[in-house]
C-alpha cells in the first residue's frame, strides 16, 4: 500500500510541477496543451510539403538576393569614402 500512495504522490508532484512549466510557457494546462497540439496539427495538414518546400526555397533565394545586396552596398560604401576622402 505505502509503493501504491508513493507512487501516486510523485505523480501529483510531476502534474504540479508540469503545471507550473506549462504555465510559464503561456499554457494554462495538460488539457489547453493538446488542444494546442489538435490545432497545430490541423494548420499543419492544411499545408503540403510541396507547398512548405516552394515558400522555404522561395525565402532562401531572397535572403541570398538581399545578402548579395548588401554585399554590393558595402562596396558602394567603401567607394564612395575612398572618393570623398
Amino acid at each position: 500500500m505505502d509503493g501504491i500512495e508513493r507512487e501516486a504522490e510523485e505523480l501529483l508532484r510531476y502534474r504540479a510541477e508540469l503545471g507550473r512549466r506549462l504555465a510559464r510557457a503561456g499554457v494554462h494546462d495538460v488539457g489547453a496543451l493538446l488542444d494546442l497540439y489538435q490545432r497545430l496539427r490541423d494548420a499543419l495538414a492544411a499545408l503540403s510539403t510541396q507547398e512548405i518546400e516552394w515558400a522555404r526555397a522561395k525565402n532562401d533565394r531572397l535572403i541570398a538576393e538581399v545578402e548579395r545586396l548588401a554585399v554590393q552596398l558595402d562596396h558602394l560604401r567603401r567607394l564612395k569614402d575612398r572618393l570623398s576622402g
